[in-house]
């Protein structure tokens, strides 16, 4: 007697496409690129499913390879690729172009910006939402990298909440800067390079940090007084830290104040009066929290 082997049901090919949209979602990142990739059929189902990523990290290596790092959100999986110059960029088009797949935080250098403009032209990369991106130097050119209109270029692509921007903004670009959406709509920045810049284009922002040549007594003042005065909106707090090249004088910024407030708001043996610092919080047992989880702090 011959017995028919019967089919196994049901089978990936034939289930329904809700059914395996549940089950991917509890995929980790790995097993979906695999499924991806080994499944045409699959593809976009894959591509359909929402994904966050907590980080993107792309750096220059000696070899003239890129490195990727890529952490995930929810399952805190983290990816690491290497591959040439002209490949990594690639790796930003597939995943701005995704639009169930979302990034919190991106990190490129310079060197890379022009590469990752092309991919995203190539992709039809539109407006996309970040919690971040931080624009850095690379380790092998510090001091020949800073803003650029291509810096600028790479900006627009983007509807961010921070931006942490390495290198030096000359007085062209950072004009430029200032009327973009991305800086009018941005509610923290972090300028690590020491700059020229003048403070009152810093005033919207709710978090701040600066290194400057110089800063003046009436300026610390205004910043000080804009800062007091601002609305909170995320993390019920609001934060700046100024570093000089040239000391400022604390007697002179907090003349205003009693002398038993001003010796507790001055540290002279912390510093050598080269920076300011600030943080704004809720006037509750909330206050060492709100401080510590100020943005960019």
């Amino acid at each position: 007697m011959i017995l028919e082997m019967r089919k196994p049901e049901p089978i990936w090919q034939d289930l329904p496409e809700k059914f395996k949209n549940n089950v991917i979602k509890y995929l980790d990142y790995s097993s979906r690129c695999q499924l991806r990739l080994c499944s045409h059929s699959d593809k976009e189902t894959v591509d359909k499913c929402a994904l966050v990523l907590k980080t993107v990290t792309m750096e220059t290596q000696t070899n003239f390879n890129v490195h990727t790092v890529i952490k995930v959100l929810k399952t805190r999986e983290i990816f690491r690729i290497t591959c040439d110059f002209f490949r990594a960029p690639e790796i930003l088009g597939k995943i701005f172009s995704n639009p169930s797949m979302s990034v919190r935080v991106l990190s490129v250098e310079y060197v890379l910006i022009p590469e990752v403009i092309l991919s995203f032209k190539r992709h039809n990369v539109s407006k996309v939402k970040l919690q971040s991106v931080h624009i850095k130097r690379s380790w092998k050119a510090a001091e020949q990298y800073g803003v650029r209109d291509s810096c600028l270029d790479f900006l627009e692509y983007f509807d961010l909440k921070t931006m942490i921007i390495d290198g030096r903004c000359q007085g062209k670009y950072f004009d430029r800067l200032i009327q973009m959406d991305q800086w009018k709509n941005c509610r923290g920045v972090y300028f690590p390079t020491r700059n020229e810049f003048t403070i009152d284009h810093f005033f919207h922002f709710n978090s701040l940090r600066l290194s400057l040549k110089t800063l003046s007594s009436d300026d610390a003042k205004r910043l000080i007084e804009n800062f007091t005065n601002k609305e909170t909106v995320e993390h019920e707090t609001t934060f700046f830290q100024i570093s000089t090249e040239q000391p400022m004088i604390p007697e002179d910024i907090l003349s205003t104040n009693d002398m038993d407030l001003k010796k507790k708001l001055t540290h002279h043996n912390e510093g050598d009066g080269k920076m300011l610092a600030g943080s704004v919080c809720r006037t509750n047992e909330y206050t060492e929290e709100d401080f510590m989880n100020s943005p960019l702090i």
